[in-house]
């Protein structure tokens, strides 16, 4: 079963995202290819390392950001309502 949770989010076209992600007050460049598991928009302190957050609290996420996380277990430690 593929859950996601979306709140308040731009997804651009030809975006991949994975099982049980939850994204909050983000936009999704095209492309992008969120893992299984990924919160993005939940953490910005987490977010501040990993991607662009504006002083709205808004999160930008681009194909090059996801990339240079390289592999690293990038899932908060929050869970999934």
């Amino acid at each position: 079963m593929k859950i996601q949770k979306l709140i308040h989010c731009v997804v651009l076209p030809q975006v991949t995202i994975g099982k049980n992600c939850k994204l909050k007050r983000c936009i999704i460049d095209r492309h992008s290819v969120i893992p299984d598991g990924m919160e993005i928009g939940v953490n910005l302190e987490l977010d501040r390392q990993r991607f662009r957050v504006s002083s709205g609290g808004v999160v930008l996420v681009t194909p090059s950001m996801l990339k240079k996380l390289n592999g690293e277990k990038v899932i908060s430690e929050s869970h999934l309502d």
